[in-house]
């Protein structure tokens, strides 16, 4: 069972196209896909059933945020806010500009095409 947990919230969590997540399970495209829909009908009933289904509207939201606490016994609505990052404290690379490659119009054009581009290096 625990196998079969790890599999649908893998799924949920990531979103892989199911062919990955057939192979990072070991099964085929065609059966990933018929656990997925079978696992994934019977995540969203046991959350129901515990009425722990997230809100998908904002009155679903405010509905769930203005029941009286006495109600809620099991958990809280399943809120998420994102809020700014930190700045990293890891090291930027430098890149020199000796190495950079853009991409510019030729001046004569193309007969199949109406532009054509070239990479080229950017002295220093």
């Amino acid at each position: 069972m625990a196998d079969k947990l790890l599999f649908i919230l893998s799924y949920v969590k990531h979103n892989p196209i199911q062919a990955m997540q057939g192979q990072l399970f070991g099964m085929s495209h065609a059966n990933a896909n018929k656990w997925i829909h079978l696992w994934h009908a019977a995540l969203h009933q046991a959350l129901a059933d515990q009425d722990l289904l997230p809100a998908r509207t904002a009155d679903e939201l405010a509905m769930m945020l203005s029941r009286p606490e006495a109600e809620e016994t099991s958990a809280s609505p399943l809120v998420c806010t994102m809020g700014p990052n930190d700045r990293s404290c890891v090291r930027k690379i430098l890149r020199s500009r000796k190495n950079m490659t853009v991409a510019r119009r030729r001046v004569i054009r193309s007969k199949t095409s109406s532009c054509s581009m070239r990479a080229v290096t950017l002295p220093s």
